[in-house]
């Protein structure tokens, strides 16, 4: 209210979506939620996000049809999505583009985040990669974010689910992730 009073518009804007946000990470309580209802928390993250960065970052999403209904792990593509801003685009001189996008590979639903920002050097690549597939304790690592999503959807439907980082250096990166398109 006092962002109100005092007309700063942009303040109480981003703290209302901050508090969305909150709202919806607190009361789901569930476990898997719909691809919509996860990209609904995505496109508020963004909002707030380009709130932040101004023109830098420019989002696009690209569903495939009827995958909205498709159960995921509630809360597995923030995290990714964070990534993607905070260590590809941030970093990155001028504009960047973050894209968000789903198809149906079979029975597979495979969600990409791509960014077109700094890139990862060829052995970090390998070396999250490795991370991925070991076993390990995840509160005394780095990259937890990456690894609890991974375990996270192995866990609920299987090992030959997860997902997986593809990047070239200077250009990008694009994090997929496999579920079953279960509806």
């Amino acid at each position: 209210m006092k962002a109100v009073i005092n007309k700063q518009r942009d303040i109480a804007e981003m703290v209302g979506l901050l508090g969305h946000l909150f709202r919806i990470t607190i009361q789901s309580g569930k476990e898997t939620i719909t691809l919509e209802e996860e990209m609904t928390h995505i496109r508020l993250y963004i909002q707030v996000q380009q709130m932040r960065f101004g023109d830098k970052i420019q989002y696009t999403e690209n569903l495939a049809p009827n995958s909205d209904s498709i159960q995921i792990v509630h809360f597995s593509l923030q995290p990714l999505v964070e990534n993607a801003i905070v260590h590809g685009l941030e970093p990155k001189l001028g504009h960047g583009i973050l894209d968000v996008s789903s198809s149906i590979s079979g029975k597979d639903l495979l969600i990409r985040i791509q960014d077109n920002g700094v890139g990862i050097d060829p052995e970090q690549v390998r070396h999250l990669r490795d991370h991925l597939e070991e076993s390990s304790n995840t509160l005394t690592e780095e990259h937890i974010g990456l690894k609890n999503v991974h375990e996270q959807i192995r866990y609920y439907f299987g090992n030959k689910y997860g997902i997986t980082i593809d990047s070239t250096f200077g250009k990008g990166t694009t994090v997929t992730v496999r579920i079953p398109a279960l509806s």
